[in-house]
């Protein structure tokens, strides 16, 4: 692998944790004023699957042999988050 494609690799990964991880902690802990002070302090814990999903991906990219399977698993949770969004906007 060369340089190049090593730092875009970089720079992807950097960028995707800057959007799952964020957005995921928002979406499991509730919106803003949502449910009160009684409330747990993750609502819906299942948006905590993509920041799984993406750490598993993180980890098994550096092994050679796994890689591209690495690759794929950090940006299923980029693409549900796209996928979400988009829908949102259009209904």
């Amino acid at each position: 692998m060369n340089s190049t494609l090593a730092m875009v690799l970089r720079v992807l990964l950097i960028v995707t944790s800057f959007i799952i991880v964020p957005l995921s902690l928002w979406f499991a802990t509730g919106f803003i004023g949502e449910y009160g002070d009684d409330a747990p302090m993750f609502i819906a814990p299942g948006y905590l699957i993509p920041v799984v999903l993406w750490a598993v991906g993180f980890i098994i990219h550096f092994f050679k042999k796994y890689f591209h399977v690495g690759l794929l698993m950090m940006g299923g949770p980029l693409l549900f988050y796209i996928v979400f969004f988009t829908m949102a906007a259009f209904y």
